[in-house]
């Protein structure tokens, strides 16, 4: 009767409040060469993520958000990759996950084309985290493609995540480009 998914909903509401609360001070993109969490070891985030999908299996969006905040933030690839087998033992035809998955093996690979590889086709589907929108932009200008991360920041300026459009703002001045 959907109450498995509004309860699903409920506990992905307080996933972002625990990880992503725009007044905790969490800013991404902080460092020279990496993207990281301002703070906090979130151990709860995998767990949480889990019984979402428990929930709902097919809340692919929890699952994205969370994999991507453990391996590209807090550096967690472990706790990323057992959300993704976790989401994708559900719901084993989703391609997404095994792009998040390939990405992570690159990364850890130190193999950052590789990573920006498997993860821009996800940031062309409408429902991708902005948060991922925001790293793979933030890859592409470090990888010298100027084009590609000036269009993907003009795209997260169009999100209704203030964080990460006053961050797309300040990228694209950097970049030379307007909003």
């Amino acid at each position: 009767l959907g109450m498995r998914r509004l309860a699903a909903d409920v506990d992905f509401i307080r996933l972002l409040m625990y990880y992503g609360a725009e007044e905790a001070g969490h800013e991404h993109a902080t460092h020279e060469n990496e993207y990281h969490s301002a703070g906090g070891e979130y151990p709860e985030l995998a767990p949480r993520a889990i019984r979402i999908l428990d929930l709902d299996p097919w809340f692919e969006y929890a699952a994205q958000y969370a994999a991507a905040a453990l391996a590209f933030n807090l550096e967690k690839p472990d706790e990323a990759l057992a959300v993704l087998r976790h989401a994708s033992a559900r719901d084993p035809k989703n391609w997404q996950y095994r792009a998040y998955v390939a990405a992570i093996g690159f990364r850890r690979a130190g193999d950052m084309a590789r990573v920006r590889d498997e993860l821009l086709p996800v940031t062309r589907d409408p429902e991708c985290p902005v948060m991922l929108k925001h790293i793979v932009a933030y890859i592409e200008k470090k990888l010298g493609h100027r084009e590609e991360a000036i269009r993907l920041y003009r795209d997260i300026m169009q999100s209704r995540d203030k964080g990460y459009r006053g961050l797309a703002e300040k990228a694209l001045q950097e970049l030379g480009a307007a909003p």
